[in-house]
């Protein structure tokens, strides 16, 4: 597999972060050669943002935590906001969804970098988060000013 911000190729299959070549963050940063050229298919890029009070910090007011993943489904993203509130004591909301590819939620996370929390976890202000999904979907589902 390849990065498909830099072109480095990593090695191994569980291989997820290109962080050490060119700070790509993510596992959708990679890419494996596509069978008979086929395009990616579209699917959701998703943002579920963790509700409740911003982190109070002083350099870091009204920031969030957002956590932006792609599904092939509408019904995957509702079942993958189910499964991450289990382990959340704090509300889960459905933000936003555009449709998008993998390709897409790689290259908005890249674009979030400076916000990276942890695994598709950005800590950052809601406007940023929105603003950069905005910006890459091919057409906007609900909460992106559509």
């Amino acid at each position: 597999m390849t990065c498909k911000n830099c072109g480095t190729t990593l090695i191994g299959k569980q291989r997820m972060w290109c962080s050490d070549s060119c700070g790509a963050v993510g596992r959708l940063t990679m890419q494996d050669p596509e069978p008979d050229g086929d395009p990616e298919p579209d699917g959701f890029v998703y943002v579920i943002i963790q509700d409740g009070d911003p982190i109070k910090r002083t350099t870091m007011r009204n920031y969030f935590y957002h956590k932006v993943g792609w599904s092939g489904t509408m019904d995957g993203v509702k079942s993958r906001l189910r499964d991450l509130q289990v382990g959340n004591p704090q509300e889960l909301v459905l933000e936003a969804v555009g449709v998008g590819t993998l390709a897409t939620e790689g290259h908005i996370h890249n674009k979030l970098r400076q916000y990276h929390a942890r695994g598709e976890w950005f800590l950052a202000p809601t406007e940023a988060v929105i603003a950069s999904v905005r910006r890459a979907v091919s057409r906007p589902v609900f909460g992106l000013g559509n």
